[in-house]
Formats: C-alpha cells, sequence, structure tokens
C-alpha cells in the first residue's frame, strides 16, 4: 500500500545522509537508478516472513529494565510511544485504535501484548503477538512494535522482538509468523533481519487490498529503497 510521502516520515539524522541514501542505491540498482523520482517517495507498506522462527538469538533487557504485559490502562501509555513515533496524529486517534484492535472482547491482550519498563516503573516500549488475516486465515504477525524516541539506540528493540518470538512459540506451535510494516522502518526491518524474518515477495496476500501486479510492482520497489536506505541488498536475502 502507498502511504504519505517518505520524507514526512523520516527523522531528522535520515534526511540529512539523503545523498548518502542516494549514492547506495545508485551502488546496488544502476539500472533502475534513473527511473526514481527521489523528489516523490512514497512510504510503501510491505511484509516480512519467518518460517523458522524457533532459531534466533535471545537478547536480554539492558540493566534497569524489565518486561511487563498489559494491564488495564496501559492503553495511554501505548498511545503516547506511538503518537509520539508519528503512528497517528493524536493521543485520541491512538487510543481508538488500540480499542479497535485489541479490546475485542476476549482476554488476548493481557497474554499477547506487552511493555518494557525503565528503572522508574514507566512504560517506554511496546510489542505485541496477533491475529492477522492478510493470507485469508488467520495467522500470527509481530505488531506494533515501538520503543520510545528517549530510549531508542540501546538494544531495546532486540529484545522487544527477542520477547516476541519468546511469547508467540510459548501459545503457538506454529512454524510461521509474519508482521508488516514500510520503508520508513527502515531501521527496525534491519533488526528484524536479524532474526531471520526476510522480505515477502511471493504472490499478493489474499486480503492486502490492492491488485496483484501493483502488489508485486510496489513491493520490489518498497525493497529497493530499503535497501538504499540500510545498505543492504534484501532482494538477495
Amino acid at each position: 500500500m502507498i502511504g504519505a510521502n517518505l520524507f514526512d516520515k523520516l527523522d531528522k539524522n535520515d534526511l540529512e545522509k539523503i545523498d548518502v541514501f542516494k549514492n547506495n542505491f545508485y551502488n546496488l540498482f544502476p539500472y533502475d537508478y534513473s527511473y526514481i523520482d527521489f523528489n516523490n517517495l512514497k512510504d510503501i507498506k510491505v511484509i516480512m516472513e519467518n518460517s523458522n522462527p524457533k532459531d534466533y538469538k535471545k537478547y536480554p533487557l539492558p540493566k534497569g529494565f524489565s518486561i511487563v504485559m498489559y494491564k488495564n490502562g496501559y492503553e495511554y501509555d501505548w498511545a503516547r510511544i506511538q503518537t509520539e513515533l508519528k503512528q497517528f496524529n493524536t493521543i485520541e486517534d491512538a487510543l481508538i485504535c488500540f480499542s479497535n484492535t485489541f479490546l475485542n472482547g476476549s482476554e488476548d491482550v493481557y497474554k499477547k501484548c506487552f511493555f518494557i519498563q525503565d528503572g522508574n516503573g514507566k512504560n517506554v516500549a511496546t510489542a505485541s503477538i496477533w491475529d492477522g488475516n492478510h493470507f485469508g486465515k488467520t495467522m500470527q504477525r509481530i505488531h506494533w512494535v515501538a520503543v520510545s524516541k528517549k530510549y531508542q539506540n540501546i538494544g531495546l528493540g532486540k529484545s522487544l522482538v527477542s520477547t516476541a518470538l519468546d511469547l508467540f512459540n510459548s501459545l503457538y506451535s506454529s512454524n510461521y509468523i509474519y508482521l508488516t510494516s514500510q520503508i520508513s522502518s527502515y531501521k527496525a526491518l534491519n533488526i528484524y533481519s536479524q532474526f531471520g524474518f526476510k522480505p515477502y515477495l511471493s504472490n499478493m496476500p489474499k486480503n492486502f487490498g490492492m491488485d496483484s501486479d501493483t502488489f508485486q510492482r510496489n513491493s520490489e520497489y518498497a525493497w529497493k529503497l530499503i535497501s538504499a536506505f540500510s545498505n543492504k541488498n534484501y532482494l538477495s536475502l
């Protein structure tokens, strides 16, 4: 799916490295370089999949942090973190999304949504394992992974993914899990790749909401841009 202008979703450090990104793109995909309008890039949704989710490196939490499961009221922390990361325009929008996604009348949110707390008991990161129906049947996905800006680049992202896979394997026997993301989250995609997730480049999932040709074209385009931002060719994984 094509979203907002990509440059509106990137942080200041990324925007300052656009020339590096362009050079990476040229080195990785020289034959496509002239076809890319670098002034009009869109933030496209992508899928990653993992067919061996039991084999991954464990990443313990940094000292002073702890994992806690969702409790009533934590939705306000979830909304605060996600809005801070520009996933929503307002806290109210984020709260509506949380309610529609997680508060579905079941008890699953208490078992499948978790947070990382700092030493003062403040929720500073979150992730979940949740039902996804992109492929025409219910399959588990890693969902809504987020680390508050102040707490990024200290290893919490890897701890979130490691804990999410621990949780998935404790609840399910399946050998398949997936996630959806977008180009602007290329740093997170790099973390996922370290846990065995690879780009999904097969036929369009049944419920992805576009025609098959557009999906194939968008996916290849998106992964080339992600590769350039990361200086890592995801299409060769």
